[in-house]
């Protein structure tokens, strides 16, 4: 009997103790001698997308062989340097994410991409690198179980029968998002939950978080940020309502910072339901605009999205026939993809503009023109990253007392090149078109080319044939039959070569006789026709079209550098404005307040042992690493730097055995959730050269340092065992089944009573008690009861 040596790390790479992106590297099963299992979980970027700021994870993903990487959410801070990765770092392994991460996903890379390239003319990675990270996500359900075999020994267990080195996978509901999703990762005794993100209540499209799997896993990770969020206002909707209203009334415009996909979808839809009962579909004197070049996509997604919306949707749509994601059938909100098209929209408008940051794009056009008219208004629902336009707005500018105040914002312009650089730009072009001409004279003189047959098969072609006839021309590119060779090249074989196309083929029908082009000539009268079909049937004409297109585009390609169009450079000027406009916020972010995650640690976390804090201010994390350590059952606590590398492996021991056949044909397994349980008796062997078991037959012992395990024998002389009760049951659950089977039941002192004879309690450590009169029916209630449990 051996040991697994082995251990689990995990090691951030961004996304610590500051409001950065998210990038974490976790290591399962990591040994000496074997690789484990590498999982990146999440991957964001800035928008600014500055290479710089991943350096790290495009270091990790080029040294580290990762079997998978998981996305918990849609945002660019969650998957925003996947492109990056692909193209750059060679990234190629598995991405698993829900539906609507992929689906929303792709549009937020794109959108942040087309702002990137408005910018600076160019971004850092290109449409093609996106589409395949998108092809490389696998899409899974919520609470749907998957299993990964790591690649490192993926060729091991195909010769063994050995299982330890699969992770098992599942997401679960996060609420912050459409489709984001808490992970829980198990591996052998490793088990982990990934929730960075959550919200413990319904919104208006969005079901609660699931927290099952907190209360499952040894080792949390999560984040503090939720310590600095307030408890929803209960009249929150009706003053965002009242305050875009008075706006308008007062003849202003509001702008609404967001992203291309997550919030925007609930705060559409609570303004969309306000204008349809005030105004109906088509009597609106205001506009809600999506000002946004793939908004239309988004409420496209969001519409198939149906299966991991909350309840209400569910019941409106079941019940009434209702998507209410369908904003483009309703018609009350309008889509615009540029900024003439917002032109177009009369009178005064709500705009949600991307993105949320306002470092660039239309949210931030759209502030610089506004920002100046007291009449109008900045509603900013999401706080965005440290250094962004949007947080400077809110600690400097948040308030009727600091309005007016002067703000310098970084924009970016085109503007004409210097002379020196556009006497280096005109000498690297003109190097270019050089070259260009020059390749594309070589390719002219390659294309015309000419069949070399044997000997013989020149008497195939017929006096009166020119030779022009026989000179085909060929798209260079293309897999043609016969041999071509240039016409500076010659051949000459008596014997028949591959390829070969017989001359005489070209001189039968389609039944096979020979065609007398001289007796088919006197029929139609014309002595073109044999020429004619000699020359359909080795011609195609396909083939000469792309010729043709490929010659029109020679000639309009330009020739010289004054045929070019006069380039321009990208330049970073900072622009004042004084920002006059009404500033309010509203926190929307969708997260769990701070009393709630303390109560979430303290109960739902009762079974953890390590708790790993990542994303969180400083003082955030010393809050909730204090409150952790004194209030709540957590064996340690810890927050790691940027790099650094903490052990997150589970306090057991593992030890590995293979059970013989003899025991394994007596043990009963019984069902218990997603695994079988059993109880097993037996005696463990010493791995040696051979066994020999109670019936004389010799046994090999199985070597568990090669991968494998010792022998677990069976016992003549079993002691057994009191009974164990497996299953989870809450008390509300057992009292509505106790009143679908005609009982009455309550609720008294945090004690089930059922007709006022039985009490059931639960006590410490999953205890249960059940007091009452002994009865008839006191032996059912406990019969009941059982039910609920497997009893091994």
């Amino acid at each position: 009997m051996a040991e697994a040596s082995v251990g689990s790390y995990f090691t951030p790479i961004n996304g610590v103790h500051g409001d950065e992106p998210l990038g974490y590297l976790l290591e399962l099963g990591k040994s000496d001698t074997e690789d484990g299992f590498n999982i990146l979980l999440d991957c964001g970027w800035r928008d600014t997308m500055d290479p710089a700021d991943i350096a790290d994870m495009t270091r990790i993903v080029k040294e580290t062989k990762l079997d998978c990487v998981l996305l918990s959410g849609s945002s660019f801070a969650q998957i925003g340097a996947l492109p990056y990765l692909v193209e750059h770092a060679g990234l190629s392994c598995p991405i698993y994410c829900t539906q609507p991460v992929k689906s929303m996903g792709h549009i937020t890379l794109y959108d942040i991409q087309n702002y990137a390239m408005e910018r600076n003319g160019e971004a850092p990675y290109s449409s093609a690198s996106i589409d395949e990270s998108i092809q490389l996500m696998e899409t899974l359900k919520f609470y749907e179980m998957h299993r990964i075999t790591p690649k490192t020994t993926a060729i091991m267990q195909k010769t063994s029968l050995d299982d330890t080195g699969d992770v098992f996978i599942s997401p679960a509901s996060a609420g912050n998002l459409l489709g984001s999703c808490i992970w829980h990762i198990v591996k052998d005794t490793d088990d982990i939950s990934y929730a960075p993100f959550f919200n413990h209540k319904s919104d208006q499209h969005l079901p609660p978080a699931d927290l099952t799997a907190l209360q499952k896993s040894a080792v949390c990770i999560t984040s503090a940020k939720p310590l600095d969020v307030r408890p929803v206002a209960p009249n929150r909707d009706a003053d965002i309502i009242k305050t875009v209203m008075e706006t308008l009334r007062k003849d202003g415009n509001v702008l609404i910072p967001c992203d291309a996909t997550g919030k925007v979808l609930e705060l559409a839809l609570l303004l969309e339901g306000h204008w349809f009962d005030t105004y109906g579909e088509d009597r609106s004197p205001y506009s809600i605009v999506f000002l946004c070049e793939y908004g239309e996509c988004t409420v496209a997604m969001a519409e198939q999205g149906l299966e991991y919306m909350s309840d209400k949707v569910k019941h409106i749509f079941e019940t009434r026939g209702v998507n209410q994601m369908s904003f483009i059938q309703r018609g009350i909100m309008k889509f615009c993809r540029n900024r003439s098209e917002l032109d177009d929209v009369p009178g005064k408008k709500v705009i949600f503009a991307t993105p949320s940051s306002m470092d660039l794009g239309y949210s931030l056009d759209i502030m610089l023109q506004w920002g100046e008219d007291k009449q109008n208004l900045i509603m900013i629902f999401d706080d965005s990253t440290e250094d962004s336009v949007t947080r400077r707005i809110l600690e400097d500018h948040l308030g009727e007392d600091r309005s007016g105040q002067m703000m310098l914002v970084d924009v970016w312009r085109q503007v004409p090149l210097s002379a020196e650089e556009m006497l280096a730009w005109r000498e690297k072009e003109q190097k270019r078109l050089d070259e260009e001409s020059a390749a594309a004279e070589l390719q002219r003189a390659r294309q015309r080319v000419r069949e070399i047959k044997d000997g013989d098969d020149d008497e195939s072609f017929s006096d009166e044939e020119s030779n022009a006839d026989k000179e085909l021309i060929f798209s260079p590119t293309e897999a043609t039959p016969g041999l071509f060779l240039p016409k500076s090249v010659t051949y000459k074989s008596q014997h028949l070569m591959f390829p070969f196309i017989d001359g005489d083929a070209c001189t039968k029908d389609e039944y096979g006789e020979t065609v007398n082009f001289d007796i088919l000539s006197k029929l139609h009268q014309n002595d073109d026709v044999a020429t004619a079909v000699l020359r359909d049937l080795v011609r195609d004409e396909e083939r000469d079209r792309r010729v043709r297109e490929w010659e029109a585009q020679e000639s309009a390609r330009p020739k010289t550098v004054d045929e070019l169009p006069i380039p321009k450079k990208y330049e970073k000027q900072s622009v004042a404005i004084q920002l006059k406009c009404k500033v309010m916020y509203f926190p929307f972010e969708g997260l769990a307040d701070g009393n709630t995650l303390k109560h979430v640690i303290k109960t739902q976390c009762a079974h953890t042992q390590k708790l790993v804090i990542v994303n969180s201010p400083t003082d955030l994390t010393e809050e909730l690493t204090e409150y952790a350590e004194k209030e709540c059952s957590v064996r340690s606590v810890s927050a790691p730097k940027r790099g650094e590398r903490v052990t997150i492996t589970s306090d057991i021991t593992i030890t590995r055995v293979k059970l013989d056949d003899s025991l394994m044909s007596t043990i009963r397994l019984v069902d218990c959730g997603d695994y079988k349980a059993a109880y097993v008796e037996g005696i463990v062997s010493e791995a040696s050269a051979e066994e020999t078991d109670q019936q004389g037959i010799k046994r090999r012992a199985v070597d568990s340092s090669k991968g494998k395990y010792a022998v677990l024998m069976p016992v003549r002389d079993q002691t057994g065992q009191p009974a164990t009760y497996i299953g989870e049951l809450t008390l509300r659950k057992f009292s509505s089944q106790l009143r679908g089977n005609g009982w009455q039941s309550g609720f008294r002192k945090g004690s089930l009573v059922c007709d006022d004879k039985f009490v059931l309690r639960k006590g410490e450590k999953g205890s249960v008690a059940i007091s009452g009169v002994l009865t008839p029916d006191w032996f059912k209630f406990r019969s009941k009861f059982k039910e609920n449990y497997q009893v091994l």
